[in-house]
């Protein structure tokens, strides 16, 4: 972790158990729309040394939260105010699940997990003096996964196809974008899991991603509204307490925020004002079908075992609001523990049978496959 000049904040190396779960992390700027007299103004804000700027921090051991923030002023072209960004990160522990809900789930079905929140609130607060008013402001992540493959999945909000969506998910194979969040409600994507090129962690399962510990890097912005299982845990992942409002199937994390991703490999680019311009249908991995005994079922499905990661991949996450304060990303990341396969309820013993010529042909073995996958791979 270290304050770099036109990053600011910015964490490094960050693991989990001992496995990689990003190689960075931090915002490269802001970007703050203000109406000028009926004219629409754009400013770029970065941390960087000056007159105009103060910062600060503080690491509260008993709660795990490192806070610093910064401020800048902004007075011209008719705008005038300060804008105070301040970034509190939690380093969770395993003392919960983080998916379900108590009285739903029984603890073998649960794995506890890890957490990594990195929120970052900001204010924009007008002198009184100004005509100008804010807009919107908008918030670059720039995430590096490093050599890791990833999945996009949609949750289903209802039983049926809860189940249907279970089981091994393709991997990414091209750069590619899309809106996670639409001004507050549910995009093409709620989630995005990692893969790696090394056998037993070449495929992500739903739900779980794998069962082996800590080696899956799990970002959900929205959770689906189905409740057979219930895997929306419906809290506040910094507090692990519930969450103000929480619904099932609403993306109550980023409450009126717009979020688009962008997919992108990593060709040295750096920091860049519009991701945009990076999405060109680079290839990013290779993949195949997971050929095992469980996964018969899922033929037809291409890409849900990794080959190879062709490219470094970096995801893009820009957030925007148009309240003059908000909190960006506040479901953070987290790991699963190793799942316990001699604690999984009587029923589903047929993945502890099969546990390793599932990790011999590199396709992982999870209670998370498909009812209908089962019936298949059992008859």
């Amino acid at each position: 972790m270290s304050i770099e000049h036109h990053r600011g904040l910015v964490f490094r190396d960050i693991k989990a158990g001992g496995w990689p779960f990003l190689r960075s992390f931090y915002i490269s700027h802001f970007v703050l729309t203000f109406d000028v007299n009926g004219q629409s103004v754009r400013r770029t804000v970065r941390y960087c040394s000056g007159d105009d700027q103060w910062t600060n921090s503080d690491w509260d051991k008993d709660r795990a939260v490192f806070t610093w923030y910064y401020g800048h002023g902004i007075r011209e072209r008719g705008i005038a105010g300060d804008f105070t960004v301040t970034y509190e990160t939690k380093y969770g522990t395993l003392g919960k699940p983080c998916a379900g809900r108590d009285g739903f789930m029984s603890s073998s079905f649960t794995r506890n997990c890890a957490r990594w929140v990195p929120k970052v609130s900001y204010e924009w607060l007008a002198d009184s003096s100004t005509g100008a008013r804010l807009k919107s402001v908008t918030a670059f992540y720039r995430l590096d996964y490093g050599r890791a493959a990833i999945t996009l999945v949609s949750d289903p909000d209802s039983a049926v196809p809860a189940g249907m969506a279970a089981g091994v998910h393709p991997m990414v194979i091209h750069e590619t974008s899309f809106v996670a969040v639409s001004d507050g409600k549910k995009g093409q994507y709620d989630n995005i899991h990692t893969a790696y090129p090394m056998n037993g962690r070449r495929t992500v399962v739903v739900p779980g991603c794998r069962s082996y510990g800590y080696d899956c890097t799990h970002l959900h912005w929205r959770w689906g509204g189905a409740d057979v299982p219930p895997l929306d845990p419906l809290e506040e992942p910094f507090t692990e307490r519930k969450a103000s409002g929480a619904k099932p199937g609403v993306p109550y994390l980023v409450k009126g925020q717009t979020i688009e991703v962008f997919v992108t490999a990593d060709n040295g680019e750096g920091d860049v004002g519009d991701p945009r311009s990076l999405v060109n249908a680079e290839v990013l991995a290779t993949a195949e079908v997971c050929k095992s005994r469980f996964a018969e079922a899922l033929d037809g499905v291409s890409n849900t075992k990794l080959r190879d990661v062709i490219k470094p991949v970096v995801v893009w996450y820009v957030a925007k609001s148009e309240q003059p304060e908000d909190t960006f990303f506040r479901h953070g990341f987290f790991a699963l523990e190793p799942l316990e396969f001699w604690s999984v309820p009587e029923g589903v013993s047929y993945v502890v049978d099969n546990l390793y010529e599932w990790q011999r042909q590199g396709c992982d073995p999870m209670v998370g496959v498909s009812a209908a996958t089962v019936r298949k791979a059992t008859e």
